[in-house]
């Protein structure tokens, strides 16, 4: 599927969980990426869900958490996934956190198709806005077009699976590296 993405013609989108040391070597010099960011405890829970619903994951929540916040998952360790993309300081990378997406959805929309420099109409991207909606997008199934599970598309959902231990091993392993990192998290509706 990537060799495919890379053969089509441009302007193409590529939607990718990959590092950005894996991105195609004519980037940053060709191409714009927007790279989305969320809240480490949220991340956690969704992933947790994603596994165990498509993949048969069956490592317990407390198994999970710790595997999480130690970076043992699937796919490499979340947090140096995140600072390899947070640490990059390209004019072509834009980065954008789900949180503040979710808080000013049509003013974020914006936002990315000016950095893509993109014409729009503003009423067509309000209508985008609506129709990419949580509760639009799980009306209409867009779990058939990228093959996992939509639970909620909210906010701070960890605060209803974490412990306060787990939220303190996450303050511990992820956060302090995250700011270390000069990234804020940001846990609040």
């Amino acid at each position: 599927a990537f060799d495919a993405c890379l053969e089509a013609p441009s302007p193409r989108l590529m939607k990718t969980h990959l590092w950005a040391e894996t991105q195609p070597a004519a980037w940053p010099e060709i191409g714009k990426i927007v790279h989305i960011v969320r809240n480490p405890k949220d991340v956690c829970v969704s992933f947790f869900e994603q596994l165990v619903h498509t993949m048969g994951m069956t490592l317990t929540w407390g198994e999970w958490v710790r595997a999480f916040a130690e970076g043992r998952t699937p796919y490499g360790p979340w947090v140096e996934h995140t600072i390899s993309w947070l640490s990059m300081d390209r004019p072509n990378l834009m980065a954008i956190r789900y949180e503040d997406m979710k808080r000013d959805a049509l003013g974020t929309m914006t936002k990315i198709a000016k950095f893509l420099d993109r014409p729009y109409d503003p009423k067509r991207l309000e209508r985008t806005v609506a129709e990419a909606e949580f509760t639009a997008m799980k009306k209409n199934d867009v779990r058939k077009q990228y093959g996992g599970i939509a639970r909620k598309g909210i906010i701070g959902d960890w605060k209803n699976h974490f412990t306060d231990d787990q939220n303190a091993l996450f303050d511990d392993l992820i956060d302090a590296r995250l700011a270390a990192a000069g990234f804020a998290v940001d846990y609040e509706e």
